[in-house]
């Protein structure tokens, strides 16, 4: 009997890479990531403000600054400034040539309506530099991530349009029992609902997975096979819930074996959950 931890490892050691495709971004959450993506721009791509403020040389700090221009985000700046200039400057706006140091406006005094003194000569830089939080050909997402909401920015502000990944498997969800029957029917006396199917297709939903569900199955031996060797055909990965205990009509290990399956993990030390069976293809 499998420990928790060993039947875990048991089942991912047969995991197998399914094939690849690419995929538009903003289809790509909850995709896994199937090659390694790296950045085609340095990042940040210029020298930007990380202040609305003034844009000067530090050694000018002392002057009363000629305002030349005004910048935002988006727009060329003045190809260089010289001694005694400044611009003012939004945030994420680029730093002219001949700019060093971004004074805030909480640390400016207005002269006239183009001249502008820093209160504060002791302010930082106040500057993002190019280059500082990536490089071109930096990774900024691993290969086989499981992308979710923090990934997908990064990967646009890569230069993403498409990204490639892992094909998503097929799983069929199937359930046994000849006491079971669906949430909206009728419950007479000495049947159970259904509720174990609905909890695996929710599982797989946070997955990102459309499980495909094949409904409630009696305890018969025969259409359970036939059932059984169905959803194989059309499924990479088969689901079932029921009928792999030691009662009589418990079929399903044995149908797996007949199915061409080595079951390599018969039974676990969980609570509830002790008759697990999970089986590979030889």
């Amino acid at each position: 009997m499998d420990t928790y931890a060993n039947a875990l490892q048991k089942i991912l050691s047969t995991v197998q890479l399914p094939g690849t495709e690419l995929v538009p971004l903003q289809v790509a959450y909850q995709r896994g990531l199937a090659a390694p993506a790296v950045s085609d721009i340095p990042m940040p791509p210029f020298h930007k403000s990380a202040m609305d403020g003034f844009a000067c040389a530090r050694e000018d700090l002392d002057k009363t600054l000629h305002i030349i221009d005004t910048v935002y985000a988006g727009k060329t700046p003045p190809e260089q400034i010289k001694s005694g200039e400044c611009v003012k400057i939004m945030t994420g706006a680029a730093v002219p040539r001949g700019a060093d140091t971004v004074f805030m406006v909480e640390h400016s005094e207005m002269v006239d309506e183009s001249f502008v003194k820093c209160t504060n000569p002791y302010t930082k830089a106040n500057i993002c530099y190019r280059g500082e939080d990536l490089q071109i050909g930096d990774c900024v997402v691993p290969q086989h991530t499981f992308l979710d909401e923090r990934h997908i920015p990064l990967l646009a502000g890569a230069g993403y349009a498409r990204v490639k990944v892992y094909k998503q498997p097929k799983v069929a969800v199937l359930a046994t029992g000849t006491e079971l029957l669906e949430p909206g029917e009728e419950l007479p006396p000495f049947k159970i609902r259904n509720s174990n199917s609905y909890q695996v297709l929710s599982q797989l939903k946070a997955l990102g997975l459309n499980g495909a569900y094949q409904g409630i199955l009696p305890d018969d031996l025969d259409s359970i096979s036939q059932h059984i060797n169905m959803a194989l055909k059309q499924s990479d990965v088969l689901i079932l819930s029921g009928g792999v205990s030691v009662g009589d009509y418990d079929y399903v290990p044995e149908l797996l074996e007949k199915e061409g399956m080595e079951l390599l993990v018969n039974g676990t030390a969980i609570q509830p959950g002790k008759p697990m069976v999970f089986g590979a293809q030889n």
